[in-house]
């Protein structure tokens, strides 16, 4: 019998398949499905997801040998003699992806050498030689590239290289570059970034933060949450199993802050109905044409009259309360839409380490972390018990850097006041 060949189109939804079922925390069947693919002729993209998903899985065998295929491809394509610079960063992005850093660092080069103003390769660069501490060799490539930008390409590429300067602890030099660079810059938008970036000025509420970010980039929010290694949807499931919220459990669930409804897979077995909440209106138009929720409501969480009306049995809240300085109001307003003895599952970039005598900290991403135990007595303000389960992991990378997150679950007391 002679089998046909799958084409590209197949090989990329057999991977789409898997990656859906690890989604869904059915390993045995990611397992299958991402063995099966990377048995066939995948282009790179899908082979390097395919990679990923397999270390995840623990099927290292498989991952090693397709991680060899590619980087006996990468080696083949860039000695192309009409190769162009858009295709040698997305060379060296893949190499970088397989931490293959010497082959991703040539190969960035020779794209920036190129003097494509994508700016595709100078990005990867931040995340290749600022780890290293090379921050003259990456202020000097980034001269010349915000040299040969226009208009306002200009402001964006030093915004980008402050913000990563800035995230690696170099404040110095990162306002030194912002200053430097002041002329490209109306006066407005430069207070705005020093306030946003230094935080010289008071921040933004939710809502307007929501309007401003997650409205402009809700179509590529689930590609670039791929990207960072977004595991705050397997932190929530994780957490479920822990607390014993299993499938066929019938419960009323709210996903406060929903997003694109990347937690909806992992709820929808344990829920007669689900609610999904979000500030953004594209990301609800997203949830809306997925298809993933009962009922879809437009919700700051801040804001206790637009709630949805409760009781729910469970409230989540996967990497959202990461935008908020003071958690207190939304809280008491979750506390508000569940039933006694409903459960509160969620996820917090950590501050526990670090310990800040506030509970909290903004970090260079805008973003917030908390401690536990800052978390843990503002739960108690708010009615809940305090945490009945928790534990700690990777919740995303930045800069190819782990940030680390922690998953928590609390019940709302049957009678305020009671003990935990």
């Amino acid at each position: 019998m002679v089998h046909k060949q799958a084409t590209a189109e197949e090989v990329s939804g057999i991977t789409d398949m898997a990656i859906a079922a690890f989604d869904a925390a059915d390993y045995t069947r990611a397992s299958k499905l991402a063995r099966r693919a990377a048995g066939m002729s995948a282009g790179l993209e899908d082979s390097v997801r395919l990679v990923i998903l397999l270390d995840e899985l623990g099927e290292d065998g498989p991952a090693d040998r397709l991680r060899r295929q590619i980087m006996e491809r990468i080696e083949t394509d860039s000695l192309e003699t009409e190769i162009g610079a858009a295709t040698l960063a997305n060379l060296g992005d893949i190499a970088q992806s397989l931490g293959a850093d010497e082959t991703a660092e040539t190969l960035l080069m020779r794209a920036h050498e190129a003097a494509d103003t994508n700016g595709k390769a100078e990005a990867l660069l931040l995340q290749q030689l600022l780890p290293n501490g090379e921050i003259r060799r990456l202020l000097e490539i980034w001269t010349r590239f915000v040299a040969r930008c226009t208009g306002d390409q200009k402001p964006r590429a030093v915004l980008t290289l402050v913000l990563a300067l800035t995230h690696f602890g170099h404040r110095e030099q990162a306002r030194a570059v912002l200053e430097t660079a002041r002329p490209l810059f109306d006066d407005s938008a430069f207070e705005t970034a020093l306030e946003e970036i230094f935080g010289d000025g008071p921040q933004q509420n939710q809502r307007e933060m929501a309007a401003q970010l997650f409205d402009g980039f809700a179509n590529t929010y689930d590609r670039n949450l791929k990207s960072i290694g977004n595991n705050g949807p397997q932190m929530i499931s994780q957490m479920l199993e822990r607390i014993g919220i299993g499938p066929g459990a019938g419960l009323s669930v709210l996903d406060a802050g929903c997003g694109t409804g990347l937690c909806a897979p992992l709820l929808r077995p344990c829920a007669r109905h689900v609610h999904g909440c979000d500030v953004s209106i594209q990301m609800l138009e997203l949830c809306k044409h997925k298809g993933v929720y009962d009922l879809l409501t437009r919700t700051d969480l801040n804001t206790a009259p637009t709630l949805p009306e409760g009781p729910f049995d469970l409230v989540v809240s996967g990497d959202v309360l990461v935008y908020f300085e003071d958690i207190s109001d939304v809280f008491r307003n979750i506390a508000g839409v569940l039933r006694p003895g409903g459960w509160f599952v969620f996820t917090i970039e950590d501050a526990t380490e670090e310990g800040p005598a506030t509970g909290y900290q903004r970090r260079s991403s805008g973003r917030y972390a908390h401690t536990l135990d800052h978390v843990a007595d503002k739960l108690a303000a708010a009615g809940f018990s305090r945490p009945k389960a928790e534990f700690a992991d990777v919740l995303r990378h930045e800069y190819r850097q782990p940030i680390q997150g922690r998953a928590i679950a609390a019940q709302k007391l049957a009678i305020f006041g009671a003990a935990g």
